[in-house]
């Protein structure tokens, strides 16, 4: 993930490749930015493999539960009271 600091020095660079035309230095920045929302996306998709497992996974005693030990009959998307929506 990039920090603030890394975002301001990339953008200081755009502005200034954009400033003298230079579509080489400018397609080198693009690529690090692809390259950095590709490693989020990942970590992302990894995250929601990870949720999906442990909601579907069996408890052992006939009855199926989420990790928050809520009924799976409740319908889709129920979270346990006070929590807040992770996944689109």
């Amino acid at each position: 993930m990039l920090t603030s600091e890394a975002m301001l020095k990339l953008a200081a660079e755009m502005t200034d490749a954009q400033a003298q035309g230079d579509a080489e230095s400018l397609a080198a920045i693009a690529w690090q930015l692809y390259g950095e929302v590709g490693e989020d996306l990942a970590e992302i998709g990894r995250l929601r493999a990870a949720i999906h497992t442990a909601w579907s996974r069996p408890q052992g005693n006939g009855v199926t539960s989420s990790v928050w030990g809520l009924s799976r009959t409740a319908g889709a998307g129920c979270r346990p009271p006070g929590s807040r929506a992770i996944l689109p």
